[in-house]
């Protein structure tokens, strides 16, 4: 133990101290006690701070955790967010797809319904541009009753046999008023031509192809091949050219042999299935016409017949639209197209035959509103009544379906 004076160290037990002779006094447990708790008291700062360094720690290590658990929250509702948003305009756009691509499909549907209803109205065609036509309605209105009334106040009252076929070029709609074989004239030859191209097409026959003309060759009538002096080459495309353009009965002939004679277009003419039309004998063949053989056809199957080749479904794009070009070219436009305006499109073929009171015309009028084919047949007529009728029904049927047509 320890003197409280001098502090010398003295043995335990002692009452005094061997230095100073002071009393040493014993501590009580409780003192004890006390010192030692006072020891453990002076130690615990250490590890107080110590402690709470740790404490301060883990609180630190805790808010790192928590900041960086609430950022990836953060990130994952974002991340979320953003995924819903993709999803959502996704699936708009994909809605709004399959909303455009249903639209034709119901318009379609809608439309064969209308054919429908127009179809049960008009009278049937045996033509496969009306079966594929009858799925659309027609880009332009077709007022029937006004058509059959335009018709009657051209043709009711003239002499002769008038017959007339009227159609948008889009639809199996149509008005047919005294529909029969008459005589063809040279609206034959639009059969003769639809025969070459087939021929071409096939293969059997080459538009570069040359035939050599023969005085034997040529005919009277219409044309002017047959001016021209026995030699001269004329390739196949120029003669169709002759045939149409110019009507040249030399340029039909011709073209019937080289395409096989007369069995070979009725050939052709059986397989459009146009069931009026024939051809019985050449052109200018009056020998054949003393015998009672003629050629013949009908304003439906001119007219069918115009539609199918301006729809391309004749023969091919290709050669239907060479045949367009053909027909655009016709250099006759005195009946039909005679009044109508420089803007306006026209293919057509004309036919007379002065003897038997013959004018014909076949035409598609066309503009930037659409299109239809417009046919008269007349025969056993006077020509300047038949022309002048034709040329006035030409121009309100123009009017009446193309330029007034909303």
């Amino acid at each position: 133990m320890f003197c409280p004076k001098c502090g010398k160290k003295n043995k335990e037990g002692a009452k005094f101290c061997a230095n100073c002779g002071a009393e040493l006094k014993r501590r009580s447990n409780n003192e004890k006690s006390a010192s030692t708790k006072e020891k453990a008291l002076g130690s615990q700062p250490a590890e107080l701070q110590s402690g709470s360094k740790a404490k301060n720690e883990v609180q630190k290590s805790d808010g790192s955790r928590a900041q960086k658990v609430q950022k990836v929250r953060k990130n994952a509702w974002m991340r979320w967010t953003i995924t819903i948003a993709v999803l959502a305009i996704v699936a708009g756009t994909g809605f709004f797809i399959y909303q455009n691509n249903q639209a034709p499909s119901n318009t379609k549907s809608n439309s064969a319904d209308y054919t429908a209803t127009v179809n049960s109205e008009s009278e049937s065609s045996s033509s496969s541009s009306s079966k594929a036509s009858s799925s659309k309605a027609s880009s332009i209105s077709f007022p029937k009753s006004k058509v059959e009334g335009t018709i009657e106040d051209a043709f009711g009252d003239i002499s002769g046999t008038t017959s007339v076929y009227v159609s948008p070029t889009d639809s199996s709609e149509k008005v047919v008023s005294h529909n029969g074989a008459q005589r063809a004239a040279s609206n034959i030859k639009l059969f003769i031509m639809i025969t070459a191209y087939n021929a071409i097409s096939e293969g059997q026959l080459n538009l570069d192809d040359e035939y050599t003309l023969k005085d034997s060759d040529k005919v009277d009538g219409t044309g002017a091949i047959r001016e021209l002096t026995a030699g001269t080459k004329l390739t196949i495309q120029r003669l169709i050219d002759y045939m149409m353009e110019d009507s040249d009965n030399t340029a039909a002939n011709i073209m019937i042999r080289e395409l096989g004679g007369m069995d070979a277009v009725n050939k052709q003419i059986k397989k459009m299935g146009a069931t009026d039309t024939k051809l019985e004998r050449m052109l200018m063949d009056t020998d054949a016409l003393k015998s009672g053989k003629d050629n013949y056809t009908s304003v439906t199957d001119l007219g069918e017949t115009l539609k199918k080749i301006y729809n391309h479904q004749m023969i091919s794009t290709k050669y239907d639209n060479a045949m367009l070009d053909v027909l655009k070219q016709n250099k006759n436009r005195t009946k039909l197209p005679h009044d109508l305006p420089n803007e306006a499109t026209v293919y057509n073929k004309t036919g007379e035959f002065d003897d038997y009171g013959v004018e014909n015309d076949a035409a598609i009028f066309g503009n930037t509103k659409g299109s239809f084919v417009i046919v008269v047949m007349s025969e056993d007529g006077q020509r300047n009544e038949q022309i002048n009728q034709m040329n006035s029904f030409g121009s309100v049927m123009y009017k009446g379906l193309l330029e007034e047509n909303e």
